[in-house]
């Protein structure tokens, strides 16, 4: 599983979000959840090969939540990490 997820809002443009996580042993992607409610993160991303992500499609009045799931060839790690961006 992915270790030490961050969300740092860009504080000029509040549309945008840079995720960074560090590196899980071999996994190939990962799926990063995300929403307006933490029990509810159904948009997803799919990075491959990466540990960084900026997202530039947020609505900047609300507060996001976010999570990460590690695959590769044998399937997906299952998160309970959730961390926010305001």
């Amino acid at each position: 599983m992915p270790k030490n997820l961050s969300a740092k809002r860009n504080k000029e443009d509040g549309r945008k979000v840079t995720l960074s996580w560090d590196k899980a042993d071999h996994a190939f992607g990962y799926n990063i959840k995300y929403g307006v409610d933490p029990g509810e993160l159904y948009q997803t991303y799919q990075v491959y090969h990466e540990t960084s992500l900026t997202i530039n499609s947020l609505r900047s009045d609300l507060e996001y939540f976010f999570t990460i799931e590690a695959f590769n060839e044998n399937g997906r790690t299952d998160s309970d990490l959730i961390v926010s961006a305001q």
